[in-house]
């Protein structure tokens, strides 16, 4: 994992995270295309 795509770190309870900055990892049409599968399987349920 590349750090630059790391937005923040924390512990909560006994688990380790990493915040990811999604804007760095996927680009805009990705991000477009991600909201448009969401939708869809809105749709579904």
């Amino acid at each position: 994992l590349r750090t630059e795509f790391i937005k923040g770190m924390g512990k909560r309870d006994e688990r380790f995270i990493i915040i990811l900055d999604i804007d760095r990892i996927f680009s805009g049409d990705e991000l477009d295309m991600a909201k448009e599968m969401e939708t869809a399987v809105n749709r579904e349920t």
